[in-house]
């Protein structure tokens, strides 16, 4: 899931900070906006790197 994830992360980030303008008008600062830049950057290095990974869980009452 690496790579595939890098990408999906990089739209994201190219999602986010495309629509800012717009993100912004509803209150959310530019802390905010730094927060969530360093996260899609941090996972999307991690992805690539394979240093960090996804694990879907499917827990079942028995």
């Amino acid at each position: 899931m690496g790579p595939d994830y890098a990408r999906t992360l990089a739209h994201w980030r190219q999602r986010f900070v495309h629509a800012w303008q717009d993100i912004e008008k509803l209150g959310f600062d530019d802390r905010f906006r730094r927060m969530w830049l360093y996260y899609f950057g941090y996972c999307e290095a991690g992805f690539n790197a394979r240093t960090i990974s996804v694990v879907q869980l499917t827990a079942e009452r028995v």
